[in-house]
């Protein structure tokens, strides 16, 4: 069973990532000039939810059974869920997916990766397909939806899904795939039944996103 001090890191990992994090959403938000006032009466609670979030998440992440998977790949799927949350949260508001959040999200795999080998001395080849196997797939599924939909779905929700698939591997995306385009296609009949959308209305994906994370996290 693993110690109460590590357990503890990752909520202390998630508080601290919390912080940093919605500092960059009100800079990105703002640059996207929004009215000031629009943001901030947005803004009031999202710091304890953002917070009571990420501790879910790093409890989420204790599910996993000793020994099936290394502490560095644990705080890996930390961060993922923790940096998707943000993501969601400004893609919610202004249907933008940034790109500097996924090439943060993209450098924390490859350097997790990196330090991995170093500390097992072997398996880097094998995580790397892993990894590249599930952002192939997963970018592969998304554009494929992409070309189906004629703009439906956007780049950001490809390269999202992708920088997924680079985390969690072939089955992991898939599973993400499945639930979240499930809990996108119920969220989309409960808008056409009630009225507040059309067949030709377009939904930001990155929140199913993190809903299909969490629920692949959750049965993990």
């Amino acid at each position: 069973m693993r110690a109460v001090s590590e357990y503890a890191a990752f909520i202390m990992v998630s508080a601290i990532l919390a912080v940093s994090m919605i500092c960059y959403r009100w800079s990105y938000l703002g640059r996207e000039k929004q009215a000031i006032m629009q943001i901030l009466s947005r803004q009031k609670r999202i710091l304890p939810l953002t917070l009571c979030a990420f501790i879910v998440a790093a409890c989420c992440l204790l599910r996993f059974k000793s020994g099936t998977v290394t502490y560095i790949y644990m705080i890996q799927l930390l961060l993922l869920w923790d940096i998707v949350f943000i993501i969601a949260s400004i893609d919610h508001l202004v249907k933008k997916i940034p790109n500097l959040l996924l090439i943060v999200l993209i450098a924390i795999r490859f350097a997790g990766i990196a330090i991995e080998a170093l500390i097992n001395g072997r398996g880097g080849v094998e995580m790397l397909v892993f990894s590249l196997t599930g952002a192939v797939v997963g970018g592969a599924v998304i554009l494929t939806g992409m070309l189906i939909s004629r703009g439906g779905v956007g780049m950001g929700d490809l390269k999202l899904y992708a920088v997924t698939g680079l985390f969690i591997g072939l089955s992991g995306i898939l599973q993400v795939l499945m639930y979240s385009l499930f809990l996108a296609a119920v969220y989309s009949v409960i808008l056409l039944v009630s009225g507040k959308a059309k067949l030709r209305s377009t939904l930001p994906m990155a929140p199913f996103v993190l809903g299909g994370i969490s629920v692949y996290y959750f049965f993990l």
